[in-house]
């Protein structure tokens, strides 16, 4: 299973070569498996028009599984920041590594250096906590200049968030996904459990 970061959807929104090429490669990986999750459908829900509308357009026309958030995830999440690995406002960067390491994907996609920067305390982290490590693939190079936006996004989740207890958190993730699926008209299959909080 290949797991998808936002980034790389972001990518593909873009006009010109490398929106192109980004919108290529998802087909690719829709076709070989891909995934996004909860998770991608809650940031997007938080970034400003047009970008969440040509998402919903994107996502008609190549319909990704959506992989659940569940709390195990987060709680490794948060064991990255404990350990130094990503910063507070990086959780949910994190957060995407954990899920695709929760959810046992081989693969995570993205086009966010940091992620692959951080790759060997992710693996620490991860040994110790008992889960395997996903690898972390940047499919069209380290030209992507990041997403301020995005960045802000995450920062405000983890301003808001990070005393919150974790039931809350994967709740208001769900709840964000849901509404955005709902707001564009969008039905993706879910995978993975319900969880009751």
């Amino acid at each position: 299973m290949i797991y998808v970061e936002t980034s790389l959807v972001l990518l593909a929104l873009e006009r010109g070569d490398e929106g192109e090429e980004a919108r290529g490669y998802l087909e690719g990986v829709l076709q070989e498996g891909g995934h996004l999750s909860e998770l991608v459908l809650a940031e997007v829900h938080n970034l400003d028009e047009p970008r969440r509308e040509w998402t919903a357009r994107l996502l008609k026309e190549l319909p990704f599984p959506l992989l659940r958030v569940n709390l195990q995830a987060l709680e490794l999440a948060n064991r990255y920041v404990y350990n130094r690995v990503l910063e507070g406002p990086l959780r949910d960067l994190g957060l995407h590594g954990a899920l695709a390491s929760v959810r046992k994907c081989e693969r995570l996609d993205t086009c966010d250096g940091r992620l692959l920067e951080a790759l060997e305390g992710i693996e620490r982290v991860n040994q110790v906590a008992g889960y395997p490590s996903s690898s972390v693939h940047l499919p069209l190079g380290e030209g992507w200049k990041g997403d301020e936006e995005l960045d802000g996004v995450r920062a405000l989740s983890w301003r808001v968030t990070s005393r919150k207890k974790g039931e809350e958190v994967v709740r208001a993730i769900q709840e964000m996904a849901q509404n955005f699926m709902k707001e564009k008209g969008l039905s993706l299959e879910k995978v993975g459990r319900i969880e009751i909080f």
